[in-house]
């Protein structure tokens, strides 16, 4: 069964008027029509009323509500049709008043003119519309009529004065306000005048800002005359507006704009004592970052801040608060440079206000030499206040001092004290004082490089007729696709310290996380020739802060780099990016940008292993997070054979012949960029026992003693000195080579054969010249000195200076100490005087994993003993040599 309807669709009627004709509609199945269906009639919207909701079909399947009276306001009433059985259908009418034309089509050339209504006995009569030159780029055709639309939501206390205009403009908004001189005939300087745009497609109203008034007249200004251009409230009530336009008005000209209703509104003054809300809440519906300005607008951003919170408030405030949106680091000291989304929206909302509103319409209106019966203070106080208790929404201000202008937001006013909100002190309330014509001079609040100043000028804006309402709804909706700016700020980009390739490399900004081997972390700014060549030499280094999760900065770079010190595992920083500014302080803002960066170090396994010839070894790498942009593997092996690429983390290996090895792996991800390497030492020895094998890198040597220079007069004495002089000049001799030609000291912790030398090793500490495979396959050979509790086979030049007495801590070598010390002998007889001389050694020797340090301390004495003093001592003299090592085997 289907519904269709049968007559009254369409039609016109004056709003609250009933239609001419009811509607009717016909219910029919496949037999065709049905008779006795109970339909159901509503109003869908639009308001009205209607005969009856309930109506039967007759005999011929038709039915009717009877009469349908449409709603109050201008705009399309929908009637919904529905019963059993049947898909609902829908019957529209029109409600529409008349308009009675006063100028039609009026060409006003790209220089400007003025439109002029000449209708003698019309209350309108003598009203000029004044276009400035290059107002717009092209020609504007512009009607102007009226009607006796009457808007039936004032507050109390408030009246409409006259009948409506209609304004019908072929251009959008102007570039340069125009100025309407309406004829009043409210005479009483204790009555309050102000204008207002209406909407009834809407329901909304908004404040045309006024600059002048006598006894006849009152002008206001506008940079445009249509309905499409105004602020919608997100709560508006939106239904479509009049097919082909009020009769007697076009609709809209070639570019589309509806026509603006506007209407004059008196008030006693008394009424604006009155307490005035609007709902604005600074803390909740303002910014919270502060007006320092950016790259785009170093001077400050106050108006693209006022502009873009104005229209969050009337248009979107249904998605939430605006302080903090878009912002990840409210709660950081530095929240002010970290809402890369709203600083950049407020730069370019100012950058396309600044020239074209707020520095050139009262320019525009003061070259009309308009002259005003009523301070101008006043009628700004009082159209500010009449604008919040219609509208019941916020206003936008200028303020002006001496030097400089500024933009703030009005939300609320109570017995001549307004309450706004300040970009300059974003999330607090201020308020300024209005008595005996004037508001009162209160101080202006310094931004961020700007001197403090005192506030002596305050006029009134409104919402949207200085605003470009439209291009503030494009604006927002870059921000939501995370667009906003893109062609205006410049286009810098982040670059990493590679520690592989020893060089600053692009960050590709686009994954969702920077991976890195490396714990220090070095980042920069850099920004081209193409987008900062006004500023900079091509690609120059800009200036850049370092933000941690916690809103700390951790690091500030002017035109150099930030650095951290990175957690393992992910962590999240801030960055924001300085350009060169000759205001505050230097810098001026460029952008914020979040980055996670992902610290997962790379361990090699086994660490130091050792094997014995022709054995495997199985080696993996841990990179936790990080394997998953290792795209492969290259292992070298330092053994003579080739390397290896793979494309897992582990490998095998055969080492065949004795030595010490260095096996790498370098990690590569797919774009072959080197994201990791690390390496282990594997020693290949045929030794029974584990040994360890250690390179002194550091050595310091220092004498002294009792004497300064060794006695010689004896020749007992003399083999002392000799063994000093000849341990000196070793020492010196190998301090002077490079750290991989130092001596080795070998640590054995139990007896082993080494390289398969004849014989054996005791158990003990050895210095050597020398490493495994180096020496004819006998390892260690002495140098000038030995260290071991015993001789080593072979024999040697000297004794040995360490006694077998080891005092051992820990486990060697994995960590440790050792101490040694040769006990002096015995070598005096209670015959008489003689002369004796000995001399004894002693080490300490520390150990971890692989690095160490130690010292060996040489003494020499020189004895004169007797029976009673069997060891008087003559002269001493000592050789220590203190040394760092690291582990080689």
């Amino acid at each position: 069964m289907t519904l269709a309807v049968s007559a009254g669709d369409g039609q016109l009627a004056a709003p609250g008027a009933a239609v001419a004709s009811a509607p009717v509609v016909t219910a029919r199945n496949a037999s065709g029509p049905v008779a006795g269906l109970a339909i159901t009639f509503a109003i869908d919207s639009g308001g009205g009323t209607l005969a009856s909701t309930q109506a039967t079909t007759g005999a011929d399947g038709t039915a009717s509500p009877g009469a349908w009276t449409l709603g109050a306001l201008e705009g399309t009433n929908v009637l919904s049709v529905s019963a059993s059985g049947a898909t609902t259908i829908r019957i529209r009418a029109t409600a529409t008043i008349p308009t009675i034309p006063l100028v039609t089509d009026a060409s006003v050339p790209r220089s400007g003119g003025v439109v002029t209504v000449a209708v003698p006995g019309n209350p309108f009569n003598g009203l000029t519309l004044t276009v400035p030159d290059t107002a717009f780029a092209t020609p504007a055709v512009i009607s102007i009529a009226t009607k006796n639309m009457r808007v039936l939501t004032l507050p109390a206390g408030y009246a409409q004065v006259g009948p409506a205009l209609v304004i019908t403009n072929s251009q959008g908004t102007a570039t340069r306000p125009m100025v309407m001189t309406i004829p009043i005939t409210v005479q009483s300087p204790d009555t309050a005048l102000a204008t207002f745009f209406v909407d009834p497609a809407t329901g909304t109203m908004e404040l045309l800002p006024i600059t002048a008034r006598t006894t006849t007249t009152l002008t206001v200004f506008s940079r445009h005359f249509s309905s499409d251009k105004m602020l919608k409230l997100a709560s508006a009530r939106i239904v479509p507006r009049v097919p082909g336009g009020p009769s007697g008005t076009p609709a809209a000209r070639a570019a589309g704009f509806s026509p603006a209703v506007i209407i004059v509104v008196s008030v006693p003054t008394a009424t604006l004592n009155a307490t005035t809300t609007t709902g604005f809440a600074p803390g909740r519906d303002d910014w919270e970052f502060s007006n320092n300005g950016s790259i785009l607008e170093p001077e400050g951003i106050c108006a693209g801040m006022s502009i873009s919170a104005l229209y969050y408030f009337y248009a979107l405030r249904g998605s939430g608060t605006l302080s903090g949106r878009f912002n990840p680091f409210t709660r950081s000291v530095f929240h002010s440079y970290t809402n890369n989304g709203g600083i950049r929206l407020a730069s370019v909302i100012q950058a396309d206000a600044d020239q074209s509103i707020l520095r050139q319409w009262s320019n525009t209106v003061a070259a009309l030499s308009l002259v005003t019966g009523v301070p101008k203070p006043t009628l700004f106080y009082q159209a500010l206040v009449m604008a919040m208790q219609v509208t019941h929404m916020p206003q936008f201000l200028a303020i002006y001092g001496t030097g400089f202008g500024h933009a703030v937001v009005a939300y609320g006013s109570a017995n001549g004290t307004v309450s706004f909100s300040d970009p300059n002190d974003p999330g607090l309330g201020r308020s300024m004082t209005f008595a005996n014509n004037a508001f009162a001079p209160f101080p202006f609040l310094s931004r961020g490089g700007a001197p403090a100043d005192v506030v002596n000028r305050v006029e009134t804006i409104g919402a949207s007729s200085m605003i470009d309402a439209q291009a503030v709804a494009a604006d927002w909706a870059q921000v939501s696709d995370s667009t906003i700016g893109q062609t205006r700020f410049p286009k810098a980009y982040l670059q990493t310290f590679d520690a592989f390739t020893r060089r600053f490399v692009t960050i590709d900004t686009t994954k969702p996380v920077i991976f890195t081997s490396r714990k220090d972390f070095f980042l920069q700014t850099k920004c081209p020739a193409s987008s900062c060549a006004f500023f900079y030499l091509p690609d120059t280094l800009i200036n850049t802060w370092l933000i941690n999760e916690s809103g700390e900065l951790i690091s500030d770079a002017d035109g150099g780099f930030a650095s951290v010190v990175l957690n393992r595992g992910a962590q999240r920083f801030g960055v924001v990016e300085f350009a060169a500014s000759n205001l505050n302080g230097g810098r001026a803002w460029s952008r914020f940008r979040q980055i996670t960066v992902n610290y997962q170090p790379v361990e090699l396994a086994p660490k130091v292993p050792q094997i014995k010839p022709d054995s495997t070894i199985a080696f993996i790498v841990t990179s936790g997070e990080l394997a998953s942009q290792i795209a492969k593997y290259v292992w070298e092996f330092n053994d003579g054979q080739a390397s290896v690429t793979t494309t897992t983390a582990a490998i095998t290996h055969t080492y065949s012949t004795i030595g010490a090895y260095k096996a790498r792996v370098t990690m590569s991800d797919a774009a072959d960029r080197i994201i990791a390497r690390d390496s282990t030492t594997v020693t290949v020895a045929s030794a029974d026992k584990a040994y360890s094998v250690w390179q002194l890198d550091t050595l310091v040597i220092t004498t002294g003693g009792t004497v300064s220079t060794p006695p010689s007069n004896n020749v007992p004495g003399q083999r002392a000195v000799n063994e000093y002089n000849r341990q000196l000049a070793y020492w010196q001799a190998r301090a002077a080579l490079a750290a991989s030609a130092r001596p080795t000291l070998w640590f054995l912790g139990t007896a082993a054969t080494i390289n398969n030398a004849v014989g054996g090793y005791t158990a003990g500490l050895y210095l050597s010249d020398s490493l495994p495979g180096s020496n004819a396959g006998r390892d260690p050979t002495l140098a000038a000195t030995s260290i071991a509790p015993a001789a080593v086979p072979g024999g040697a030049a000297d004794d040995p200076l360490l006694s077998a007495s080891w005092l051992v801590t820990g486990t060697p070598p994995n960590g440790g100490m050792l101490t040694a010390t040769s006990a002096p002998p015995s070598q005096y007889e209670c015959i008489g005087v003689f002369r004796s001389a000995y001399y004894s050694a002693a080490i300490t020797f520390a150990m971890n994993v692989s690095r160490g340090n130690g010292t060996i301390t040489y003494t020499y004495r020189d004895l004169t003993p007797s029976c009673s003093r069997p060891n008087a001592e003559s002269a001493r003299w000592t050789l220590t040599v203190s040394f760092k090592a690291k582990r080689v085997l």
